[in-house]
């Protein structure tokens, strides 16, 4: 996680504040440089997600498009700085389209301008169409999507808020 990432969570919860017992699962969730853990209230019921075990991590998945959990179990899906290392973007979505209870919302932030970086693999750069397209295909609606961009460093993120459709 970065700093910038970690500030555009914090205007997302801002804005969509969760409620006691919101059930999260954060896609991606292995600790490096900071948690959006962190940033959460106490009273959410948290569940980090990862294909590692590691520090923030409560639940292993080694398959990236299957996840041990039921369908439509999540109030809301988080994952940032994750879609970047996954080879088929269209599946993990809907994975996490399928996890997400019907109209709640799920939170991506992808790099669009950023230094290769593999963890494992680096396989991507998400503009807001192509973030706007794979909402839609898995089911979807765009609530907002937009680029966030720091000229002052190599760093520029698509930030997507979504709506699963009912």
């Amino acid at each position: 996680m970065n700093l910038k990432t970690m500030q555009i969570m914090k205007k997302f919860l801002f804005a969509y504040p969760p409620g006691p017992g919101t059930t999260v699962a954060d896609i991606g969730s292995m600790d490096v440089n900071g948690s959006y853990r962190e940033l959460f209230p106490g009273n959410v019921i948290y569940t980090g997600i990862d294909i590692a075990a590691g520090n923030g991590v409560d639940v292993v998945s080694a398959d990236p498009y299957n996840y041990p959990f039921p369908d439509n179990h999540f109030d809301l899906v988080i994952s940032g700085n994750t879609l970047e290392h996954v080879e088929d973007m269209k599946e993990f979505m809907r994975e996490v389209c399928r996890i997400l209870k019907p109209g709640n919302l799920v939170f991506i932030s992808v790099p669009f301008k950023w230094p290769k970086h593999r963890c494992p693999i680096d396989c991507w750069r998400v503009l807001p169409d192509g973030l706007s397209f794979l909402f839609k295909v898995s089911g979807i609606d765009p609530v907002e999507i937009k680029m966030i961009e720091d000229n002052t460093i190599y760093e520029g993120h698509t930030i997507g808020i979504g709506r699963k459709q009912i």
